[in-house]
């Protein structure tokens, strides 16, 4: 092997056992009274590779553990959407066939049922769609959108929650067409995700949509009057699995998966994400939108 004067390069070499060893090796000259010399230093790096190798083989290990558990978060998704769709759909013909002879409580007892099975199928979404994201299968369809339609349609699902807890909910200069330019479920189910937050942690107050522009960008900001998130949870409000309020104490409902899904469903459509917020004061989400080429966004 021709060996390059200044380079270093990794050999085995024999030990007086006869077992060989990996060694690197730096060769050097210099020039002395008119002589050339040469210097050759060799290191032991055993434990070096010996360390690399149980790296490659933990990640190895790793890669195949991420195919296992994707694999088994497909599966365990369907086996459970598919009775769930069983109870949804049984319950609702139930209700409606015995809508005449059972009582109000009944009536809720059905309510329950059906509010119960949705949070559970919401669950299960949310776990497959972090698990297709970390493993990159998702694939978006960008088209040319109207956010100001999508905000109505958001605005009326929601309006009915929102009156429920007596809050004041507003959508604002949404009268004009806005344009942008994404994929619509993973923008939708973005804004959606933040409204219910919104709507979800606020008690008092209200929940209001505003749409406007910054730098000839398009932003929506969504701003309530809820509990706020503190500073030190702020720097890891979009780590999944995680919520302000964890363990069997936590106060909240939920596995901390919505914002995570939601700054994920963003990045997709480079769509930039700002918070602003104050413990117990509120908090505002700000979604400021690329510029659409096809058209204009303000």
């Amino acid at each position: 092997m021709e060996t390059k004067i200044g380079t270093t390069i990794e050999i085995s070499a024999v030990r007086k056992d006869g077992n060989e060893f990996p060694i690197e090796l730096a060769l050097s000259s210099w020039e002395s009274d008119n002589q050339k010399f040469y210097t050759g230093i060799i290191r032991d790096i055993s434990e070096r590779k010996t360390a690399e190798l149980e790296i490659t083989e933990a990640l190895s290990s790793a890669e195949a553990a991420n195919k296992v558990k994707d694999q088994f978060i497909a599966n365990i998704s369907h086996e459970i959407r598919t009775p769930l769709n069983s109870i949804l759909g049984f319950s609702d013909l139930l209700e409606k066939r015995l809508k005449e002879t059972i009582s109000n409580q009944d009536h809720q007892l059905f309510g329950y049922i059906a509010k119960s099975s949705n949070r559970l199928m919401k669950t299960v979404d949310f776990i497959l769609n972090n698990s297709q994201l970390q493993a990159g299968t998702i694939k978006i369809q960008p088209q040319e959108l109207n956010l100001s339609t999508i905000l109505k349609h958001l605005f009326n699902e929601f309006k009915p929650f929102a009156d429920e807890k007596s809050l004041e909910f507003e959508l604002l200069n949404a009268d004009h067409s806005m344009l942008i330019f994404g994929d619509e479920y993973y923008i939708r189910q973005a804004i959606s995700n933040i409204i219910e937050n919104a709507l979800k942690y606020t008690f008092e107050g209200s929940v209001k949509l505003s749409l406007g522009s910054r730098s000839g960008q398009l932003s929506l900001s969504i701003t309530d009057t809820g509990i706020g998130i503190s500073e030190a949870y702020q720097e890891r409000i979009f780590d999944a699995y995680t919520q302000e309020s964890e363990g069997f104490t936590k106060d909240y409902q939920g596995i901390g998966l919505g914002l995570a899904l939601t700054k994920q469903y963003l990045d997709l459509n480079n769509v930039a994400l700002e918070i602003e917020s104050k413990k117990d004061v509120g908090s505002t989400f700000t979604l400021i939108f690329p510029i659409n080429k096809g058209g204009n966004n303000v």
